[in-house]
């Protein structure tokens, strides 16, 4: 027996996607999970000492942004219907429009994060919302920073 390989008739994304989509969601889920547990357990066994956990918490929650933003941007990628119907569906607001200029293509990318209809009058659209990519960035770049600050306060303190 084989294993369809879409998952809806003429969307032409295969199921490695939504297994992607699935796992996404999965790492948004369990970084909130841990983030919160994290935050409130340091947060009731403080010291006499300056609190280092306040920029690890940070860059969990920051890490959690990040993983939400991917969500929301592989949400857009994602279609249920083919591309024409959904594209068409974006720019006009009917899923079939009559006359009108001729869609072209939809082209999909994991990284960046993008999945671009064009029409054959040179109009394209972005489906995933302009703020997911550099929110992705900026977060894993602020979660990245605010590690290395928590690792350099903890060694100050374990020195001192």
């Amino acid at each position: 027996m084989t294993m369809p390989q879409y998952l809806a008739i003429g969307t032409g994304q295969p199921l490695l996607w939504y297994g992607v989509l699935l796992l996404a969601a999965s790492v948004t889920t369990v970084t909130l999970f841990v983030a919160l547990c994290v935050s409130a357990r340091r947060g009731l066994q403080r010291t006499a000492r300056p609190p280092t956990w306040g920029w690890s918490v940070l860059s969990r929650l920051l890490l959690t942004a990040a993983s939400a933003l991917c969500v929301v941007g592989l949400l857009s990628v994602f279609r249920l219907e083919s591309a024409y119907a959904t594209c068409s569906y974006e720019r006009t607001g009917d899923y079939n429009p009559m006359g009108g200029p001729r869609f072209v293509a939809s082209d999909d990318s994991l990284l960046p994060l993008g999945s671009t209809c064009r029409w054959d009058d040179g109009y394209t659209l972005d489906l995933v919302p302009s703020y997911a990519n550099p929110g992705i960035v900026v977060s894993l770049a602020g979660a990245a920073l605010f590690s290395a600050a928590a690792r350099r306060q903890r060694r100050r303190q374990t020195c001192a």
